[in-house]
């Protein structure tokens, strides 16, 4: 997926993170649709089967990113957003706005 659709994708997931990294909490900035400190990284790979949809994607900082392709753990932040990557878009929004009660 590229262009306008893969353009998309990314600004729903990014709202849907709350413009934060999911691992550790980091804000995320966009601007104009340039992707500063954001990557999508998908959940399962699209080379294990894995496609381009939001319940398969989620928001990383390039840190995040990085430390994840190199096999590095990545610390958990206090301030990272709770998402169970099994669970639908709306659950984890509903769950996320509980949270922040």
């Amino acid at each position: 997926m590229s262009g306008p659709a893969y353009d998309e994708l990314r600004e729903h997931v990014w709202s849907r993170d709350h413009g934060r990294c999911i691992e550790c909490g980091c804000v995320v900035i966009i601007e104009k649709g340039y992707w500063h400190t954001m990557h999508l990284a998908h959940i399962k790979s699209k080379g294990s089967g894995g496609s381009d949809v939001p319940a398969n994607t989620r928001s990383l900082c390039l840190r995040c990113y990085a430390a994840e392709h190199a096999g590095k753990p990545v610390s958990r932040g206090a301030d990272a957003p709770r998402r169970d990557s099994a669970a639908s878009d709306d659950k984890t929004v509903q769950s996320r706005e509980r949270d922040d009660s």
